[in-house]
């Protein structure tokens, strides 16, 4: 993966009047946020996280930032009534340019973009706001190199204005989670043979997931030796298509937790699966394939964006989305090839062990530097 940072001359480290604000809600049920953060202040730069609401100007006044991070843009601009939406719209650009005129400066990292959640993709963003929204942020943050080119295409930036759009790797979750359970006890608890193919579909499902989809091409596949682990929080009408499917497949196994999966559950399901399935239709990163990579799991995905950025054939079984059973396909093909799976998902934790916290916090540090308009050159490379 190809990323764009900024080489200086006086590192991040020796820069303690630094001082960061995240801006963000969502990462009650993801170690992200707490993890980016606890690496920062490794860092000596001072950092306070902040709840997201539509008015938070005066909170953000009081703690004198020099940069405003956003991790989940849409909760600002989201709304399936027009008019409501511009106004909140307005709200918004409204509050980060009084930030930039006192000279503070805001980064979005863009963790979704496409709306994956209403059903006629009322959340997504008009043009004409993508192209203010690309005018007034000072940078913009993305996990892979498709991701950079759509972002850049989406808010129509010029030549001059994709220079503030970076590339940084999603970080692994290597030691983020309890994992001392083995392959045996995790599937003694869940009831699963030693002998049986094990695939999961892990974390929170939407309607652009692919949930149902994987279900149902697992249904084609006729072998009572093959198990499928369903595990996450659904929509109502999403879990109650599931429990129809799973009344016709026996093999497969719901988890449908009250809230989400517990932090010590994580590694009951990983480590009893031999490979995580990832079939969504709308996605720009994917922390669950993170996640995956860092308990040595192989992996099936579309070759598509993120996934094809940061997969190749020896970690992963890559499939056309658009082709007729791609996704089943490579479900046979990775139960064909299951005494080759423990070494795929060996070969991902490798791969994955690259993107530590530390050098991602290190490479955002460099984006904050860049907005700040520091004398930094921008450069390229892997």
């Amino acid at each position: 993966m190809k990323n764009q940072y900024i080489s200086h001359s006086k590192t991040a480290r020796n820069d303690a009047s630094l001082k960061v604000t995240f801006l963000s809600n969502l990462w009650n049920f993801n170690p992200y946020q707490e993890l980016l953060i606890k690496s920062f202040e490794s860092e000596n730069i001072i950092v306070n996280s902040v709840i997201a609401k539509l008015f938070f100007l005066p909170t953000i006044l009081q703690q004198k930032p020099n940069i405003v991070h956003i991790q989940f843009l849409q909760y600002f601009l989201a709304s399936r009534n027009t008019i409501y939406g511009w106004l909140k719209f307005a709200l918004f650009i409204t509050q980060i340019v009084c930030l930039r005129c006192l000279g503070t400066k805001t980064v979005w990292t863009v963790h979704e973009w496409e709306d994956k959640v209403s059903k006629k993709g009322s959340h997504n963003i008009s043009p004409l706001k993508c192209r203010i929204i690309g005018k007034v942020l000072a940078g913009i943050v993305t996990h892979c190199d498709s991701s950079n080119a759509q972002i850049v295409q989406e808010l129509q930036l010029d030549r001059t204005n994709k220079t503030k759009v970076f590339t940084i790797p999603h970080a692994n979750y290597i030691g983020a989670y309890t994992n001392n359970i083995s392959r045996e006890d995790a599937r003694r608890q869940l009831g699963i043979a030693l002998e049986e193919s094990v695939l999961l579909y892990f974390g929170s499902i939407h309607r652009n997931k692919g949930v149902i989809e994987a279900i149902a091409a697992f249904q084609k596949i006729d072998k009572p030796s093959i198990k499928f682990i369903v595990a996450g929080k659904p929509s109502v009408p999403i879990r109650a298509s599931i429990l129809e499917l799973a009344a016709d497949c026996p093999n497969l196994m719901f988890i449908d937790p009250p809230e989400h999966i517990p932090d010590d559950e994580v590694q009951l399901y990983m480590n009893a699966s031999d490979v995580v399935v990832l079939p969504y239709k709308v996605f720009a990163t994917s922390g669950v394939a993170l996640l995956a990579m860092s308990f040595k799991k192989a992996c099936i995905a579309p070759n598509l964006g993120f996934f094809k950025d940061i997969f190749d054939n020896k970690g992963a079984f890559l499939y056309n989305p658009m082709a007729q059973d791609g996704l089943l396909l490579a479900m046979e093909q990775a139960i064909a090839q299951s005494q080759q799976l423990a070494e795929m998902g060996a070969y991902n934790f490798t791969v994955a062990e690259q993107w530590s916290w530390d050098y991602v916090a290190s490479q955002t540090l460099k984006v904050y530097f860049s907005c700040l308009q520091k004398t930094y050159s921008t450069v390229d490379g892997e």
